[in-house]
């Protein structure tokens, strides 16, 4: 029981870890400071901070992945506590399975953000 619930708050857990990383060590995204453009991630923070806002224009305008990252954050929750509840320990088999099939699309959106994010900075 223990382990489904550690899988189930294991995304918190990371969020808030590489979040105080970043704060505290002025760690900054390798694509910007070596790169000079925008990753996928860039502008995500701000992205979700609008969404909380309801502001869904500068929501999508600072990073267009908040929608289809939420969605898939919001699909391992669903199983994982889905697992906890029925006791069984699907999690990675169903969650793995998603990424697997719609691999092709996570990329292709990880580059249109990128594109986006690039182009609209010229």
């Amino acid at each position: 029981m223990f382990k489904r619930i550690f899988w189930f708050i294991f995304p918190f857990i990371i969020v808030v870890g590489l979040y105080v990383f970043s704060h505290y060590t002025g760690y900054e995204c390798i694509f910007r400071k070596y790169l000079h453009i925008h990753c996928g991630g860039c502008g995500l923070t701000r992205s979700i901070y609008y969404l909380i806002h309801l502001d869904i224009k500068k929501c999508l305008y600072y990073n267009i992945l908040t929608f289809p990252l939420l969605f898939t954050f919001g699909y391992y929750e669903t199983l994982a506590i889905k697992d906890i509840i029925k006791k069984e320990n699907k999690l990675f088999d169903t969650f793995f399975a998603f990424l697997e099939k719609y691999f092709i699309i996570i990329i292709l959106l990880v580059i249109a953000s990128m594109l986006y994010e690039n182009i609209c900075q010229i």
